[in-house]
């Protein structure tokens, strides 16, 4: 994995979902493989604000990342924010 870079799965490889059947982890990353049908089932242990970030957004794409001999899982998340109307400018620098 030495200089190569992760591409990211989108919905079409794979999914980041609340397992039914394994009470182990909260989330789990499912990510398509060559063989027709089958997943690969990755567990998820994401701390309480990542909990809350993603049961807020809608999941648009993950990569699987490896460091230091250690899998993480790096997500793109959609939100929608509320407008915030500007009401002075104090100073621009060019």
């Amino acid at each position: 994995m030495k200089g190569k870079v992760p591409i990211w799965f989108d919905n079409r490889f794979g999914s980041i979902e609340k397992p039914r059947r394994i009470k182990l982890c909260s989330y789990v990353a499912r990510i398509s493989t060559l063989r027709r049908g089958v997943k690969l089932t990755i567990p998820l242990n994401p701390a309480k604000y990542h909990l809350g970030m993603l049961e807020q957004g809608v999941m648009k794409s993950f990569q699987l990342v490896k460091r230091d001999g250690k899998y993480y899982v790096h997500v793109k998340a959609e939100f929608q924010v509320a407008n915030q109307p500007v009401y002075a400018v104090r100073g621009i620098d060019l």
